[in-house]
């Protein structure tokens, strides 16, 4: 290597890598600019799949929304027609609890049954009271 007069060893490297700093520079740039694209797309995907999931819960919950809405409407709708169809609640008189087994024979200790009277001796199918004596 042939070392100028006057000039420092680095001097002399530097001025040598100025000469292809050009053309050192714009791989780099296209480099810098391509890599920040590509984080903008990866960021931009992250983001969508994010929002998907959200719409997704959202249209979860706009269903269940509208099924408790329609189960509302119904019982709505029932009461309006009740008076109609004959269906009023039963008077205090006419339940009469009755302790059943888990086996299902009357009469024995286990989960109270409930019937409700509907004039001479008929009688509801039974439903399940909940128990009071805890």
């Amino acid at each position: 290597m042939r070392r100028s007069k006057g000039r420092s060893p680095i001097r002399t490297i530097l001025g040598g890598v100025s000469k292809y700093l050009p053309f050192l520079a714009l791989p780099m740039c296209i480099l810098f600019v391509e890599t920040s694209l590509q984080l903008g797309i990866f960021r931009n995907d992250y983001l969508s799949a994010q929002l998907k999931q959200e719409c997704a819960a959202l249209r979860n919950g706009i269903k269940s929304l509208r099924a408790e809405q329609a189960n509302l409407g119904a019982m709505r709708r029932l009461d309006v027609m009740a008076d109609r169809l004959g269906l009023v609640p039963p008077s205090h008189g006419q339940i009469e609890i009755i302790p059943m087994s888990m086996e299902g024979g009357p009469g024995s200790e286990g989960a109270p049954m409930a019937y409700a009277r509907l004039g001479a001796g008929r009688r509801h199918r039974p439903r399940h009271v909940p128990d009071t004596q805890q």
